[in-house]
């Protein structure tokens, strides 16, 4: 029960991070969490393929990481794959 409850939790906070993420205007500057929860990827995710020099460009402020949304949509824009009905029919 307490397992299932913490899943939620994290589903709850998953789903409002994403929330934020789409209603920020383009300038915003977003944590990592946020922009994560944006893409559909876990935290770990982004920090390895900023580690790698891949990835959404970022912003260092002191110590803080933070993504301006316009650059995680465009580096989005860039390397997604857009997948058509017709498409599925031939893989």
């Amino acid at each position: 029960m307490i397992a299932r409850t913490t899943r939620r939790c994290a589903l709850q906070r998953q789903t409002e991070l994403s929330r934020l993420f789409w209603a920020a205007p383009d300038a915003a500057l977003l944590d990592r969490r946020t922009a994560a929860a944006g893409l559909g990827y876990t935290v770990a995710w982004l920090e390895a393929v900023a580690g790698r020099g891949e990835g959404p460009s970022y912003t260092r402020i002191g110590r803080r990481i933070r993504y301006r949304k316009a650059d995680v949509l465009a580096w989005l824009a860039r390397h997604g794959e857009r997948i058509t009905p017709s498409d599925e029919g031939a893989r």
